[in-house]
């Protein structure tokens, strides 16, 4: 018997509101079983490709300057991490206020995880690297 296995990119994470909504909450209480193995980035991650529709690339490629909490926008166009899929990938889409909750928390979480990490990268010297 041959079983075929598909790519994780041609995978669709949830096929509904029920599932995405599902998906969602667990990774909301995710708990890693060694601390070495967490992904404290998983809940805002997976929300903003639900909540955004965007392409796991893109949702990875996003700089904190795409998201406006202002405007109530995220922009998803090509920067220095990556290029967008086609032409017309370069788009705007609302920012929902679940989404827009969820990043309000992380975001600051995020500035302390890049201040903790800049903070132990030294240069032969000694000096700061970020």
């Amino acid at each position: 018997m041959r079983v075929r296995i598909r790519r994780f990119s041609k995978l669709r994470l949830a096929r509904g509101v029920p599932e995405a909504a599902q998906l969602l909450d667990a990774a909301k209480h995710y708990e890693p079983k060694r601390d070495d193995l967490g992904m404290p980035f998983a809940y805002p991650l997976i929300a903003t490709m639900l909540l955004t529709g965007g392409r796991r690339d893109e949702v990875l490629g996003l700089e904190v300057d795409d998201v406006s909490l202002e405007r109530k926008t995220v922009t998803f166009r090509p920067n220095r991490w990556r290029r967008l899929k086609t032409k017309r990938s370069h788009r705007v889409v609302p920012l929902w206020p679940q989404l827009e909750r969820i990043l309000r928390v992380y975001f600051p979480e995020r500035e302390r995880m890049v201040e903790a990490r800049c903070s132990s990268l030294r240069s032969a010297r000694g000096r700061r690297l970020c």
